[in-house]
């Protein structure tokens, strides 16, 4: 331990010990012989005054004068016994200085402190000492030793002062503020000690030339070194002329007898004012225009024409004469012109319409072909550009191709109908291509004006006639006047409609989108064929708002011995469409939301109503229906929500979709009695309340030819129901996704499912039958739809199949039932010779 670290440590303890003597002495004071408690009121016992008003006696207070001090007050250093403790200026006083221990006498002070008024021995104000026992250290030391590595100035960095961190130190290079500046630094030219050898600049100066006369090129024979370029100096030597500033290498060469860009030549090629020469190879006094030489002088064998059309012939050039030869011997373009001697010249004759071929109207002779002349004669009108033979026949009246026919084969005709009787309607089966005609095939008699009858919801009136000029406003007024056809324009017809016996074509001309019959409130079905039709037609319609066929019928029956009842029973058939004892063909026919009454019964007395309801959009009874290439939507009934099927029918559905029709049984269609064939047709989101969300046969036969179901629902039979009567055949269906219900339910019917998938349905897949999955091409597996949905909106629907369905390909392999495209049947509506039917 240090001699000032023992000094400091006596020092302590001095104080301490006397602070705690002159505590002891105070702690009590004799007044008039008494001893007075220090913890009372210092005003109190003898009752010694306070004069200063510090709260204590003149007894106690060293300084009874001066309330700042007295035993309570701080010590400070000035000189005066602030704390009455005998002491002045001690150790404790609040404003001391803090003192560094010096303990290797370096004038520096390390990390031990005391707090003084006057500086203790062996203590400083300095600090920053990094070692303090050894006085070599310390924040003002000398460090300019280049090979001790030791921190003697306490700054942190250790060993020599490097002051610009370039390596080397402040003692061993010549500037230490620039970190450049180095012993073997790279000298540069700067005008700098680089490398601090006392020499400036020493073998890095560059040699200049003077440029005399300021063009950007010295002078190889005038010279200066410096770091850079003096005024007037550059640093090459090309300038072969310093003394005429056009003169230098990158001055252009003109034809002036200088070398101008000091290459040392003169006047050669490249001079930018050189004239050109022509070779004249024939010495004709004419040179060539496509071999020439730039020169200040012509070369040998050069001259100044260019005119010369053939250098190889003398006889040949711009004073020659043209004659008959096949060239061009005066050089004006034109080989055996008109100025040209004619022996042997060749007749030519008139294009006049410019189209290739000519006329003998007006000849020409001459060695060559003029313009505008031919040698052909064979036009047949030299006034018309498209009339010549060969040429496109076109509907214009004219003899295009000179063949003596007019207006045959034309390449703007049109597909036209026979219109024998100028009704603008064309005869079926008659048309050809040609210029003229009807452009539909809509008259059922060509040779009756009065046919087809017409009917325009715009332009037509009640007391029409029925013809292209007079129509009726009314289709049943058409029909009523015709005998073998109706022509029905687009429009919204609101009225019901009956065939009324008559085998009649009603066509709709715009199709079904734009020709509305609207049966809302008349009562009856929309359309009614029941009185013997054998060939009735409807094409083109769309058809709403039918409330059905009502047959009424009433029994009486005995209520009691004093009454008499009666039964009434209301039945109503075919919302959109009825057909009963009749044959009825609909084509592009939308059958759309016509509803038909619940099953009822209501009693009035002794008097009971019946009231029922079958096919919401089309009931046939006894009849012969064809359905192709329409929709049969959002209908309803109590049974057979969208069709239904009665007794000996015979009803053929192809390329059609039932969708969202509703009934109690059979939501898109019952079946009870005669055959039903369906083919390309989908059947989806038809519901039923009871059985047969999509088919109810209770009995009958039902055919299935690539048909798709999907999302019809009931709790028994969500697909497909039949009943121990009933004969069903399925060949490449699929029945899928049944909310409730089984996809096919059978009740002892007989069935042959072949090439079909059902998978999907929440009641199972089969139920009555035996599973025929694995068997006869039968798959369960999910269809995989583009798209299907049970949102409710159909509009974002798609049943084709995507891509890697397993039905693809999968239906009946018989080469007679490949896809469109030629390819193995796709189970599914989209499958089969009709696979395109949706496009």
């Amino acid at each position: 331990m240090t001699p000032q670290t023992l000094l400091l440590i006596a020092l302590v303890l001095s104080g301490a010990c006397r602070n705690k003597d002159d505590t002891a002495q105070e702690t009590a004071t004799v007044v008039d012989s008494e001893v007075v408690d220090d913890s009372t009121t210092h005003t109190g016992g003898t009752g010694l005054a306070d004069a200063d008003g510090d709260g204590f006696r003149v007894d106690e207070d060293c300084d009874d004068s001066n309330n700042t001090i007295h035993p309570d007050a701080d010590e400070r250093c000035d000189g005066v016994d602030n704390d009455c403790d005998d002491l002045v200026d001690e150790d404790d006083a609040v404003d001391g200085e803090t003192w560094y221990l010096d303990a290797d006498d370096d004038g520096y002070g390390g990390e031990s402190t005391a707090t003084a008024c006057d500086q203790p021995e062996g203590y400083v104000s300095e600090t920053g000492d990094c070692d303090d026992l050894d006085p070599a250290y310390h924040p003002s030391a000398d460090e300019d030793d280049c090979t001790d590595p030791n921190d003697y100035n306490c700054d942190g960095s250790v060993g020599y002062e490097d002051l610009d961190d370039d390596g080397y130190a402040a003692c061993a290079e010549c500037d230490d503020q620039d970190p450049s500046v180095y012993p073997d630094a790279p000298e540069t030219c700067n005008e700098v000690d680089d490398n601090c050898n006392g020499e400036v600049d020493e073998g890095v100066t560059s040699t200049f030339y003077q440029d005399g006369d300021d063009d950007g090129f010295g002078d190889p024979d005038s010279t200066t070194e410096a770091c850079t370029a003096p005024p007037g100096y550059v640093t090459n030597t090309d300038d072969c002329h310093d003394s005429d500033g056009d003169i230098h290498p990158d001055a252009d060469e003109v034809c002036d007898g200088e070398d101008n860009d000091c290459d040392r030549k003169i006047d050669e090629k490249d001079a930018i004012d050189p004239e050109t020469w022509y070779l004249d190879s024939d010495l004709d006094g004419y040179g060539d225009p496509d071999s020439s030489s730039a020169d200040c002088d012509a070369p040998s064998g050069y001259v100044a024409d260019d005119t010369d059309c053939d250098d190889t012939d003398g006889a040949v050039n711009p004073g020659a004469d043209e004659v008959c030869d096949d060239v061009d011997n005066d050089c004006d373009g034109d080989i055996d012109d008109d100025d040209s001697s004619l022996a042997g010249a060749d007749t030519w004759n008139i294009d006049y319409d410019g189209d290739g071929y000519g006329s003998t109207s007006y000849t020409r002779e001459a060695c060559d072909q003029p313009s505008g002349y031919v040698a052909d004669t064979t036009d047949c009108d030299d006034t018309d550009a498209a009339s010549f033979p060969g040429a496109d026949e076109t509907c214009d009246e004219a003899d295009n191709d000179c063949d003596g026919d007019v207006d045959e084969d034309t390449i703007d005709g049109d597909w036209y109908a026979t219109d024998v009787d100028g009704d603008g309607f064309g005869d079926p089966g008659s048309t050809v291509w040609g210029c003229d005609g009807a452009d539909n095939e809509y008259d059922c008699d060509d040779g009756d004006s009065n046919e087809p009858i017409v009917v325009d919801a715009d332009k037509g009136s009640g007391a029409g006639n029925g013809s292209a000029l007079m129509p009726y406003d009314s289709v049943q007024d058409g029909i009523d006047a015709a005998t073998t056809c109706v022509i029905v324009f687009e429009g919204t017809y609101t009225e019901a409609i009956d065939f009324s016996g008559k085998d009649l074509e009603v066509i709709g001309l715009g199709g079904s989108e734009v020709t509305i019959l609207d049966g809302t409130a008349s009562g009856f079905p929309v359309v009614t064929a029941e009185t013997a039709e054998a060939n009735a037609s409807l094409t083109g319609f769309t058809l709403t708002g039918g409330e059905g066929h009502l047959d009424e019928t009433s029994e009486t029956y005995e209520c009691g011995s004093a009454c008499t009842g009666t039964y009434t029973y209301s039945t109503y058939c075919g919302g959109g469409v009825y057909v009963s004892g009749s044959a009825l063909t609909l084509e592009d026919v939308v059958v759309d939301t016509n509803a038909l009454p619940e099953n009822s019964e209501t009693t009035t007395d002794y008097d009971i109503y019946y009231t029922y309801s079958f096919g919401g959009g089309l009931c046939a009874s006894n009849a012969t229906v064809e359905f192709s290439d329409g929709q049969i939507v959002d209908n309803h009934a109590y049974d057979g929500g969208g069709v239904y099927v009665y007794g000996s029918s015979v009803v053929d559905i192809a390329r059609t979709s039932l969708l969202g029709n509703s009934a109690y049984d059979g939501g898109g269609m019952q079946i009870e009695g005669g055959l039903v064939t369906l083919t390309n047709a989908v059947s989806a989101w038809n519901s039923a309340e009871g059985s047969g969300g999509g088919v109810l046969i209770t009995s009958g036969n039902l055919e299935e030819v690539n048909v798709t179901h999907a999302g019809d629902d009931a709790p028994v039979g969500g697909g497909l129901y039949a009943d121990s009567s009933a004969t069903v055949e399925l060949n490449g269906v699929i029945v899928h996704g049944a909310a409730t219900g089984e996809g096919i339910l059978s009740a002892s019917a007989t069935w042959l499912i072949e090439y079909s998938d059902v998978y999907g349905n929440a009641g199972g897949e089969y139920s009555g039958l035996s599973d025929p999955t694995g068997t006869n091409g039968n798959l369960s597996e999910d269809p995989l739809f583009t798209a299907f949905t049970d949102d409710g909106d159909r509009t974002n629907d798609d049943l084709s199949l995507a891509t890697g369905s397993p039905c693809i390909d999968a239906g009946d392999p018989d080469t007679s039932m490949d896809d469109a495209d030629g390819t193995t049947n796709d189970q599914g509506a989209y499958g089969g010779p009709d696979s395109d039917w949706a496009d």
